[in-house]
């Protein structure tokens, strides 16, 4: 019954909508953060933040900004996200 996570959120189901997108992205933020380190996480996260405040990114645009800061190769983890 899960969908996947490029769904628009009108389509997922009521239960698909709270798994997917609160918690799922919670897990993901999460392991990145113990992945990263949390001083660059911190440092990621502050920089996507403040290129998008007041717009309306997709998950396509904030790739950009973790391979950017990250020396570490995790590509794995975004072909899953």
């Amino acid at each position: 019954m899960d969908q996947a996570c490029s769904l628009a959120a009108g389509d997922f189901t009521p239960l698909n909508y709270s798994a997917i997108v609160y918690d799922k992205t919670a897990f993901c933020f999460h392991y990145l953060c113990s992945y990263l380190g949390e001083n660059l996480f911190d440092s990621l996260m502050h920089t996507y933040y403040e290129t998008w405040k007041f717009k309306h990114p997709q998950p396509e645009d904030l790739k950009p900004f973790l391979n950017k800061g990250a020396s570490k190769i995790w590509s794995g983890f975004l072909m899953i996200y």
